[in-house]
């Protein structure tokens, strides 16, 4: 879990057991790609803030899966 923690340069990633071997895409809301297509894509959403609430939602409309 994140709370709290904001950073304009750049987002908190957390120590994550076997992160080196994920082979998608990590993308941090506060830097999101404007060139992004996720249809294709399964999405996990981590975090339990109001920026993880608000996306979960949103995303679920054109992933394929969240």
């Amino acid at each position: 879990m994140c709370t709290g923690y904001f950073s304009y340069q750049q987002g908190y990633l957390p120590e994550i057991p076997g992160i080196g071997r994920f082979k998608g895409t990590i993308i941090d809301p506060q830097h999101w790609p404007d060139n992004i297509s996720l249809s294709e894509s399964n999405v996990a959403v981590i975090g339990s803030g109001a920026t993880a609430i608000s996306l979960a939602p949103a995303l679920a409309k054109t992933a394929k899966s969240v």
